[in-house]
């Protein structure tokens, strides 16, 4: 009775934490979007609720994800913000395809650095569209009207977004325990609220948003889209966005969940979780809300807060509800909008993996200029083309190593074993009269077959040489021909070629070439390995 009671109390005081960290993020993240808060909030109430109840995970944090800032706001720019339900609704109807057709364990073939790429390319964006807000300029302004405009500049309000930039750090570092969000939010709400009572003017919330009721429920009608995607530019627009929010939606939240699996050593299913999401966007896109994903930041407080059962997202959910109501109507209005480019500055910079991008500067240092590509790309031209290059670029790589081979090979020499090393180290220091076996693994497939080649052409030492397939998985047909063709110059050469522990599988693929059955008539393929040592070693 005492455990259940403690495990309650656990869940109220992260539902709480989490809760009060969603209000001031949520209503930061709208104006990104140039959507309005209450849609923010909105779709955090409803999501959180319906996350706890259909997905796998205890801990996964649902809600709108600043991610999706880069395909949602010219969304919002050129069509306005009736459009998000739509993209929520038929995003989750794309998701819903590919947790029908059971896809999810397809989605790790897209590189988990692709998303990293893309999150650097988003909080730079995120960064960027904050400098208006900071400045006290216009919030319409681009980046080149920000620059010729930089002399109407207002220093109280780069003071504002500074000092709040300094609280948040500060409690990052110093008080983890206390969410700097929280603090500053608090704390620049009565600021406002006596800077208003006394004339003083810090340009609130409430100087561009004059209606602050906040609804549980909005409404849906498929009726206003019809006229309007009529258009085939504009449909095309829309179907780019829905793509990209479907994409990214899937990969945050599975990474979100993996995250949490390994805090905690609790398990979740990945398809679960892909049937929560499409569920989750539908229904928040119905009742007026926005899309919806799993939140890093969040799930990560929530874990910190050491929730232990899903009754923390459902918690989530009701005092996001109640604070919502309470504050957005009463409070928030009087929060500097300084204030709130600050708090989305400090997203952006936890968008930054700074130990990922060190890793990648000791081991891949072409890399970094990937990543400008990719942000470059994410800017100026569009983020669903940035992510998908970065894909792109990712699998190239990957294939590329996986291209490389190098082959290690075990020398006997005077009827000893002298050595285990990498081919082409031994060739340089190879003996006429050695007998080398060469250890072939993984697959040998028309993308790896050439590396292989190229690693045991020019053999000119071992007149014996062994191919050893015991960690051999698979061989295609590509790599039966090439190693045909690598046998028989062997052959040429004079050299003895034997074959050894071929797997079943494989010894019917190569049961196809003339080589083969040469060497079975000459008595060199053996199903031991040690009998075949045995016997050339004497």
């Amino acid at each position: 009775m005492l455990d259940q009671f403690r495990d309650i109390k656990i869940n109220v005081k992260a539902g709480i934490t989490v809760a009060l960290i969603s209000v001031p993020i949520a209503i930061s993240l709208a104006i990104v979007w140039w959507a309005t808060p209450m849609m923010w909030l909105l779709s955090g109430a409803w999501s959180g609720v319906l996350a706890a109840i259909f997905c796998s995970s205890r801990h996964n944090a649902f809600g709108p994800a600043g991610s999706l800032a880069g395909i949602l706001l010219p969304i919002t720019v050129a069509y306005g913000v009736m459009y998000l339900p739509l993209l929520a609704v038929i995003s989750g109807m794309f998701i819903l395809i590919f947790w029908a057709l059971k896809l999810t364990k397809y989605l790790t073939l897209i590189p988990g650095v692709s998303l990293q790429w893309f999150l650097l390319g988003i909080g730079l964006i995120i960064w960027l569209e904050q400098i208006p807000a900071l400045l006290w300029l216009d919030l319409s302004y681009s980046l080149p009207e920000v620059v010729s405009n930089i002399s109407q500049t207002n220093l109280l309000a780069v003071a504002v977004f500074a000092i709040t930039l300094g609280i948040l750090n500060f409690c990052r570092r110093y008080t983890p325990a206390v969410p700097g969000a929280i603090v500053v939010t608090l704390l620049w709400i009565a600021i406002g609220k006596y800077a208003q009572a006394q004339g003083l003017d810090l340009y609130l919330l409430m100087n561009e948003y004059t209606d602050v009721t906040f609804s549980l429920f909005a409404g849906f009608d498929w009726r206003a889209y019809m006229e309007t995607l009529r258009d085939m530019d504009t449909l095309r627009v829309m179907i780019s966005a829905w793509v990209g929010v479907w994409v990214i939606a899937l990969l945050e939240t599975l990474i979100s969940a993996k995250i949490a699996m390994k805090e905690t050593r609790i398990s979740y299913d990945p398809q679960r979780e892909v049937y929560g999401l499409w569920l989750t966007n539908i229904l928040t896109g119905l009742v007026w809300g926005i899309p919806v994903s799993a939140l890093v930041p969040r799930t990560t407080v929530n874990i910190s807060t050491w929730a232990t059962t899903r009754l923390s997202g459902l918690l989530i959910w009701l005092f996001t509800g109640i604070f919502s109501a309470f504050f957005f109507t009463n409070a928030l209005q009087f929060l500097p909008f300084a204030v709130v480019a600050g708090i989305l500055v400090d997203i952006a910079i936890g968008m930054v993996n700074v130990s990922f991008y060190h890793k990648l500067w000791k081991v891949e240092k072409n890399s970094i200029a990937v990543v400008l590509l990719v942000w470059a790309i994410c800017y100026l031209w569009d983020p669903i083309i940035g992510i998908l290059i970065g894909t792109v670029i990712a699998l190239l790589s990957v294939v590329r190593r996986a291209m490389r081979a190098d082959l290690m090979v075990n020398v006997f020499r005077d009827w000893h074993h002298i050595q285990k090393l990498p081919l082409s180290d031994y060739k340089k220091n190879g003996k006429i009269w050695d007998l080398l076996v060469i250890k072939l693994e993984g697959e040998l497939n028309y993308l790896t077959i050439d590396s292989h080649r190229d690693a045991m052409q020019n053999i000119e030492k071992a007149d014996r040489i062994v191919l050893w397939f015991g960690y051999t998985s698979i061989i295609d047909l590509d790599a039966q021909e090439e190693l045909e063709h690598l046998i028989a110059k062997r052959i040429k050469q004079g050299k003895e070629v034997y074959i050894t522990w071929l797997r079943q599988k494989n010894l019917n693929i190569m049961k196809h070439g003339t080589i083969y059955h040469q060497l079975l008539a000459d008595g060199r393929i053996y199903d031991s390995k040690s009998a075949l040592l045995e016997k050339l070693l004497g």
